[in-house]
């Protein structure tokens, strides 16, 4: 019933925000298996993959972030689940699928903090997998709308680094 999963639901929320994962993850388990209701699965799965990175099983996390983006990919959680993949894809080295998401996460959220934070991300991933030409045109690109930012600092060092890399000395050395 209706109110069967709701409880269900809460009881796993309840055991999530108390850090008793274990019995949360089971509960949220058996909840995705029977609940009808997809407003309440996606935000189970989410709980589910908060939890995995906060137990830093990162590569569980984004397994989990992946189904959420896959299977709610209009839910209004979808451009956090994006960025918050990317972070964990950057950590572990996947610096390719950490652009990708990124990217996704600049291009879907309606926060301008978070895309500003998406595309910075996306320009340092494109550096780890020498796209370094795309990461720079990426941070000279948001140089050109951060004119009066306190991030400009930030964006003119990356622009350095990635002139650099490219072996531009007296273009880095200028900024």
């Amino acid at each position: 019933s209706k109110y069967a999963d709701e409880s269900r639901f809460f009881l796993g929320k309840s055991r999530y925000q108390l850090e008793n994962y274990v019995l949360a993850k089971e509960v949220f388990l058996e909840f995705i298996e029977s609940s009808k209701s997809d407003a309440w699965r996606s935000e189970a799965i989410y709980l589910m993959a908060e939890m995995s990175a906060k137990q830093e099983l990162d590569a569980d996390a984004i397994d989990l972030y992946q189904q959420f983006a896959t299977k709610y990919g209009s839910n209004f959680r979808t451009a956090d689940v994006f960025f918050k993949m990317g972070e964990l894809q950057f950590k572990l080295k996947r610096y390719a699928d950490a652009a990708e998401s990124f990217a996704r996460a600049g291009a879907i959220t309606q926060d301008e903090k978070t895309k500003f934070d998406a595309r910075y991300r996306q320009g340092s991933a494109l550096f780890e997998i020498d796209s370094v030409p795309a990461g720079l045109a990426l941070f000279e690109k948001l140089q050109e709308e951060q004119k009066d930012s306190v991030q400009l600092g930030n964006i003119l060092l990356r622009i350095a680094e990635g002139n650099q890399l490219l072996g531009n000395e007296r273009e880095a050395i200028l900024l």
